[in-house]
């Protein structure tokens, strides 16, 4: 048995009845209590940021990341499947955090795929309409009879019957060979070698039937209504570039989220 002399007991007793010592264990423990929260904070955080990377930012910045090279290449449905899925199947948009990158994923699935397929819709609906009216015009045109009322009167008055059949037939060519063209005149690049061919094949029928036509071909054709709708291109070219800036803007973000700690 170890005695302690009481001269040390008593000097024990003063310091830790002195206040200055109860408000440092008074701190001490408050720092403990502190410094425990904080921990267990953020292990919270990192746990709720590890099951947001795998539910959200992970699926998302692959469908992000693909959606960039399809708007590019000027793609009309790029792909959403996962961002539809994880805001209105799943529910997990309320994982996405900062709230300004929710709201900014928000907009783009809401509104910016809709304008962005709206104008390029109305630009290959008005250049649709224009080739076909000018193709038309220009084939009815070139009938020599119908062209040339001054020829005598049994090549210059056709029955109206024979008009409207002949019409009806230059009319059916001429769908043919633009319908699906005006898409290709937008981004000026040909259509594929087997659509080609076909327009091709198309375009001689019509010439038999209007023989002056402005253009032999319809390679010559194709090369020269290509040079005639700047506007409607730049405004497809300006709705790309609107969306890919904000694309590329998410993009980041989530590549940023992704990121190792």
């Amino acid at each position: 048995m170890v005695l302690v002399p009481l001269d040390f007991c008593e000097e024990l007793l003063k310091w830790l009845n002195s206040p200055p010592t109860l408000v440092s264990i008074g701190i001490g423990a408050m720092i403990g209590l502190l410094g425990s929260r904080f921990l267990q904070n953020r292990e919270f955080k990192r746990r709720r940021l590890d099951r947001a990377r795998e539910m959200v930012y992970g699926p998302l910045e692959s469908e992000f990341r693909k959606m960039r090279g399809q708007v590019e290449k000027l793609e009309f449905n790029p792909s959403r499947e996962v961002g539809d899925r994880i805001r209105q199947q799943d529910r997990l948009e309320w994982m996405i955090e900062p709230k300004e990158l929710r709201m900014k994923i928000g907009q783009l699935y809401d509104k910016g795929f809709e304008e962005y397929r709206e104008t390029i819709h109305r630009s290959v609906q008005l250049v649709h309409r224009s080739l076909e009216d000018k193709l038309l015009q220009e084939a009815m045109s070139s009938v020599r009879f119908l062209k040339e009322p001054s020829l005598a009167p049994e090549r210059a008055i056709v029955p109206a019957k024979a008009q409207d059949t002949f019409h009806n037939q230059v009319k059916n060519h001429v769908h043919d060979i633009v319908h699906g063209l005006a898409w290709p005149v937008l981004e000026s690049q040909p259509p594929d070698e087997e659509d080609a061919a076909k327009r091709r094949v198309r375009y001689q029928e019509l010439r038999s039937l209007a023989p002056n036509l402005k253009w032999c071909t319809f390679d010559e054709y194709f090369a020269e209504v290509t040079t005639m709708y700047d506007p409607e291109r730049m405004e497809v070219r300006q709705a790309q570039k609107h969306l890919l800036a904000k694309i590329k803007e998410i993009h980041g973000e989530l590549e940023k989220l992704l990121r190792p700690n």
